[in-house]
C-alpha cells in the first residue's frame, strides 16, 4: 500500500504544486536548467564490517535491475531512464528534494528479507521507496513497508567507497 508520493516531474519547470503536502517538480525536458548526465558515478559500499559488497545502482522497492537511481560524483540523481533530476541533490547518503532530506540510501536484503544485501531507496521515515514512471513523471512513492523493525539508519547507511565512469554519459 502506498503511503504518499514524492513527485519528481520530468517535463515541467519548477514547482507545480503540492500533492498531499509533498513536493513536486523536477525538470528533465530541455533547456539550460537541465543538468547533464554525471560523468562519474558513486560506488556504494555496505557498512557491515564483514561485507565487501559494492554497487553503483540503488534499487527501489521492486528490487529489480530496471528500477533504480545512480548518484553522480557531482551529487546529482540520475534515474533509470537516463534523465537527471534538477531539484534533487545528494548529501552523504541522503537525497534532498528541493533542499529537504527525503530519501536515504541504505543497505539491506530487500523487502522480502531474503535477497543479497545491496543499496535501496528508503524514506527518511524508514519506509521503502518505489520509483514510478507515469505520464512523463517519475515519483518517489513511499510504500507501507518498513525497511526494518525498530528503524535505525546509523548501522546501514550506504558508504561512498569509490567512483566509476558513467556508462550512459557521452564521451
Amino acid at each position: 500500500m502506498t503511503r504518499r508520493n514524492l513527485w519528481v516531474n520530468l517535463f515541467w519547470v519548477g514547482m507545480v504544486g503540492p500533492i498531499s503536502g509533498v513536493l513536486i517538480g523536477c525538470n528533465q525536458g530541455g533547456g539550460s536548467s537541465i543538468p547533464a548526465l554525471p560523468a562519474e558515478l558513486v560506488v556504494w559500499g555496505d557498512p557491515t564490517p564483514d561485507s565487501d559488497a559494492m554497487f553503483t545502482s540503488v534499487r527501489d522497492f521492486s528490487n529489480v535491475d530496471t528500477s533504480f537511481v545512480v548518484i553522480g560524483t557531482n551529487n546529482l540523481v540520475q534515474f533509470f531512464n537516463e534523465k537527471v533530476c534538477n531539484v534533487c541533490e545528494v548529501q552523504e547518503s541522503t537525497i534532498l528534494i528541493n533542499g529537504t532530506p527525503r530519501v536515504d540510501i541504505r543497505f539491506g536484503p530487500g523487502p522480502d528479507g531474503t535477497g543479497e544485501r545491496r543499496p535501496f531507496l528508503v524514506s527518511v521515515d524508514g519506509y521503502y521507496i518505489e520509483l514510478v514512471q507515469e505520464s512523463g513523471a517519475i515519483s518517489f512513492q513511499e510504500k507501507d513497508v518498513v525497511f526494518e523493525e525498530n528503524d535505525d539508519p546509523s548501522d546501514d547507511l550506504a558508504q561512498r567507497v569509490g567512483t566509476m565512469p558513467n556508462p550512459t554519459a557521452a564521451s
